[in-house]
């Protein structure tokens, strides 16, 4: 077996110190990264938080205004029939046709997965109430293919910015 030569050691040494650093870089940048989620997280539902409080204050007005419903909602209600689903804003009211349950969600961005989601707790809703329900689904944007999907299924769909009157 062949001794090394002070070239090689160092070459060995210079590629092992290399491998060291690429490991401690790889550590750190999966600890940030993991940080970084942790914080884009908390960020999102801050923004959700303030979304279902500006909705909070103004969409019983709204529903007075635009379409005769009177409704005092509140938010966190659960119903237990449903195995406790947290609901956004729920209220008995009454509407122009007589007495109405309204159930209200609150989405940063309105997808059409988000109407066929709030449809199902909707029809899940429809099953213990004893008066019509009608759904409300608010968003901050809200997608074109959302739209479409709440006018076929029966829902009102808001923005924010409609709530605020600009």
């Amino acid at each position: 077996m062949g001794t090394l030569h002070e070239g090689e050691t160092e070459d060995r040494l210079e590629l092992l110190t290399t491998l060291r650093d690429t490991e401690c870089l790889e550590a750190r940048t999966e600890a940030n990264c993991r940080s970084l989620h942790q914080e884009v997280s908390d960020l999102s539902r801050t923004i959700g938080s303030l979304v279902e409080e500006i909705v909070e204050a103004l969409l019983d007005d709204w529903l007075q205004r635009e379409h005769r419903v009177q409704v005092e909602l509140q938010r966190g209600f659960h119903v237990a029939a449903l195995g406790d689903e947290e609901l956004d804003g729920y209220g008995e009211g009454v509407g122009p046709d007589g007495p109405l349950v309204v159930v209200a969600e609150v989405k940063t961005t309105v997808r059409k997965r988000e109407v066929e989601a709030f449809q199902k707790k909707l029809e899940r809703m429809r099953c213990v109430s004893f008066f019509p329900v009608l759904g409300v689904l608010v968003g901050r944007a809200i997608h074109p293919a959302a739209r479409e999907e709440a006018v076929r299924v029966g829902l009102l769909l808001v923005s924010e910015k409609v709530l605020r009157g600009n």
